[in-house]
């Protein structure tokens, strides 16, 4: 499950099948106009072929999109900070 974080300029990767809540697998971004960074992030949308879109609103109004290249493990993730309520690994 893909979610916004308009105030953190985040996206985040959940895993829903983590109970009682979803929690945090990966995530990206922060605030910035370059690529890979968002001024409002604002929708998401992914295709047939597992590429994500990403739109921003405001005085940004631009689409980016992220091509999906590989995985990595969750101990090669970054921590996320800003985001108390989550555990970004549970159970470690």
């Amino acid at each position: 499950m893909l979610i916004t974080s308009p105030g953190n300029e985040q996206l985040w990767i959940m895993d829903r099948n983590v109970k009682p809540v979803p929690a945090i697998v990966g995530g990206f971004g922060a605030h910035g106009r370059n690529a890979g960074n968002f001024v409002t992030l604002h929708g998401l949308a992914v295709d047939s072929k597992g590429n994500l879109y990403t739109a921003e609103t405001v005085d940004s109004g631009r689409v980016q999109k992220f091509v999906p290249t590989g995985t990595i493990s969750t101990a090669g993730l970054p921590l996320f900070e800003g985001s108390p309520h989550y555990a970004p690994f549970p159970g470690k």
